[in-house]
């Protein structure tokens, strides 16, 4: 990504794309709703009809969440919109940490 310190939009990106990173264990383990979140992703076309099959066909939330993260290695957009969902579908844990 090629971004300057005085865009402020782009900053808000790299912050937000190394919250994602880093809490890659903690959000595997503790996300709840991944399915939401995975259809939110989708209607915002950020993943396709199959990734989304591939998800759901998963057994437990925590290896939903391990395809999920593939699918974020696309594009820091995807991470961006991925965290949006996450916000507004799963807020306490990004509290819990102080991510918000």
């Amino acid at each position: 990504m090629f971004c300057f310190v005085f865009f402020p939009a782009c900053n808000k990106t790299l912050h937000t794309v190394t919250i994602v990173d880093d809490m890659r264990d903690t959000l595997i383990q503790k996300n709840t709703k991944v399915m939401a979140i995975t259809r939110d992703l989708l209607k915002m076309r950020m993943i396709h009809e199959e990734t989304y099959s591939e998800i759901e066909a998963r057994k437990t939330n925590q290896d939903k969440m391990r395809e999920l993260y593939k699918s974020l290695r696309a594009s820091d957009l995807v991470k961006v919109a991925f965290y949006d969902a996450l916000k507004e579908r799963e807020p306490n844990i990004l509290n819990s940490h102080g991510k918000n």
